[in-house]
């Protein structure tokens, strides 16, 4: 993980519940991921991309790509942190569990279309690695044909409620984006799956973004303060006026506010 992404947000000790519960962090997820979901500000930020997809979706199932115009945006920490978080709302608590014994509980993530799917669309397998997860053959694009159905591509990530899908296979040195396979693979989880989270390639990587957004319809995009440019963010914008998709807004990593010095009594 790239350094600049370790003080996304500063951790401090907290009585709080985590994203991640203990079990959740058994599962060899990278340490400086686990440290920048574990922290506050990332529990904050959560709640407020939470209650902004009630507002625009209510309950209703939804498919969502994250993107970045540039490079070391923190893209991959906010697929992380939205599926996690969104898989662990889905989680029964102990209260819940204990509330009334003389009725049978069947967890939220038991039923139909309740789990969380995070995509992994890098050629880099960002998403996978971090979870510490081994990238698989998935979709095999050397004989243009795919070795799994979309059902044997899906793996489960070991936290409760949340599964993981990668779109490009290791030993495939083309890794061509499988739009055929991502548009059955767009139809079978839209059934099962509450909520979808794609994390794809920056846009100055390549322009997946555009055939992402196309097939599951919102866009997120994730950039940087003071690093991203006006101009690399106009024209992204710019190019998904001309595909049938909704930009869901904006994400602003490490924005910082300086407060007059007056406040503090300064001069």
């Amino acid at each position: 993980m790239d350094s600049g992404l370790k003080s996304l947000f500063k951790s401090r000790s907290t009585t709080q519940q985590s994203p991640l519960n203990k079990q959740d962090q058994i599962h060899s997820i990278d340490p400086d991921y686990q440290g920048v979901l574990d922290s506050p500000a990332a529990r904050e930020i959560f709640r407020s991309l939470d209650n902004a997809f009630y507002i625009r979706f209510s309950h209703q199932p939804f498919s969502l790509v994250l993107s970045s115009p540039d490079r070391q945006a923190g893209k991959t920490v906010m697929s992380l942190l939205l599926a996690i978080g969104s898989a662990r709302q889905t989680q029964p608590s102990e209260r819940e569990m204990s509330s009334d014994a003389s009725e049978e509980y069947t967890p939220v993530s038991k039923k139909p279309g309740s789990r969380t799917l995070l995509i992994d669309c890098t050629r880099s397998f960002d998403s996978i690695k971090a979870l510490g997860i081994s990238p698989t053959n998935g979709f095999a694009l050397s004989d243009h044909e795919p070795r799994h159905t979309a059902e044997f591509c899906l793996q489960s990530t070991g936290i409760p409620g949340l599964d993981i899908c990668q779109v490009f296979s290791p030993d495939d040195d083309y890794k061509t984006l499988p739009i055929e396979h991502l548009e059955k693979l767009q139809k079978v989880t839209s059934e099962h799956y509450q909520r979808i989270f794609i994390d794809s390639e920056p846009a100055c990587k390549s322009r997946d973004y555009l055939v992402l957004a196309s097939i599951f319809n919102h866009l997120l995009l994730v950039t940087r303060y003071k690093k991203t440019r006006r101009q690399q963010l106009t024209a992204q914008v710019a190019s998904l006026e001309a595909i049938p998709c909704e930009l869901i807004g904006s994400i602003i990593n490490k924005r910082q506010f300086v407060l007059p010095r007056w406040l503090y009594g300064g001069a």
